[in-house]
Order: C-alpha cells, then sequence, then structure tokens
C-alpha cells in the first residue's frame, strides 16, 4: 500500500475507535431524559413558590393600601385640628 493509502486507513480506523455507538447514544438519551424530568421538577417547584409569593405579596400590598389610606385620614385630622386651633 502507499503512503496516502496508509493515512486514509489509520484516519479511519481513529474515527471509528471515538465515534459513538448506538450504545453510547441511547445512554446520553436516557441521561437527558432523566435530566429534563429533574429541571421539570425544579422548575414545577419553583412555579409553586413564585406563586406563593404573588399571593403573599398581594396580601402585603392591600396592608400599603391601608396605611396609605390611615395616614392620609391622620394627616386629615391633623389639617383639621390645625385649622380649629388657629
Amino acid at each position: 500500500m502507499d503512503q496516502d493509502t496508509t493515512e486514509i486507513i489509520e484516519t479511519h480506523n481513529l474515527i471509528l475507535e471515538q465515534m459513538a455507538t448506538k450504545d453510547d447514544v441511547e445512554a446520553l438519551r436516557v441521561e437527558m431524559r432523566e435530566g429534563f424530568a429533574t429541571i421539570q421538577t425544579e422548575l414545577k417547584d419553583i412555579r409553586l413558590r413564585i406563586d406563593a409569593l404573588e399571593v403573599a405579596t398581594q396580601n402585603v400590598s392591600g396592608f400599603a393600601k391601608e396605611i396609605d389610606h390611615s395616614c392620609n385620614a391622620s394627616a386629615l385630622s391633623r389639617s383639621t385640628l390645625a385649622f380649629t386651633t388657629t
């Protein structure tokens, strides 16, 4: 065999040694499915936590409105008292 043919055969054999087999590809698919299932579970947990935070935040914003209303009523009372005492 000539030099070029030998190099081609060596390169071909090197590629075959490093090439993934059907079993390698299937193992990767299984690993990816399991990984995606884990990610989906974590995302569901995060979504539940975000929903709980939204509910808690809505309650807090309601308190903020009540506090603002009380402050406005207090300011009105003070201005009324200031007006009547002068």
